[in-house]
């Protein structure tokens, strides 16, 4: 599990780095959508990695851990990506400003949001890796017919 974490975290870190670059570059807003896609997809990918190394779709007990490991290592790159921006964006005074901003309102509904929001990605993650561990066993399997039909 611990490898396919990994695998994973690569790959986020990749897919958050070439989106960041693209919205940048282009001048786009973010999108919760594209952010939510690539949870997706890198969910997909790594179900695939899975799938074809084993040679079966992970259990049901096996899913849930990749998708609370992957879930996990999502959030924790996030917040060292989230916490990066306000010291290289802001200047101390905007950040001090920022922090001082904050009353514990503020800190409840981030806190509900954030919840709200593992749940999804869980949720999301977890569907990944079904959708993209069957689709390689499929693939697997039309390769298997092809070649004894050879």
């Amino acid at each position: 599990m611990a490898r396919y974490t990994l695998f994973y975290a690569g790959i986020f870190i990749a897919a958050s780095i070439l989106m960041f670059t693209i919205l940048t570059v282009f001048d786009l807003p973010g999108s919760n959508g594209a952010s939510i896609a690539m949870v997706i997809l890198t969910a997909v990918f790594t179900g695939q990695i899975f799938a074809k190394e084993q040679s079966r779709a992970p259990t049901g007990k096996e899913r849930h851990q990749l998708a609370g490991a992957f879930t996990g290592a999502g959030l924790v790159i996030s917040v060292v990506q989230f916490g990066l921006v306000p010291w290289l964006v802001f200047s101390p005074l905007e950040r001090q400003m920022l922090m001082g901003n904050l009353n514990n309102d503020m800190i409840n509904i981030f806190l509900g949001v954030t919840v709200v929001v593992l749940m999804i990605v869980y949720g999301v993650t977890w569907l990944g890796i079904g959708l993209g561990s069957k689709a390689m066993l499929k693939q697997q399997a039309k390769q298997k017919a092809v070649s004894e039909r050879s």
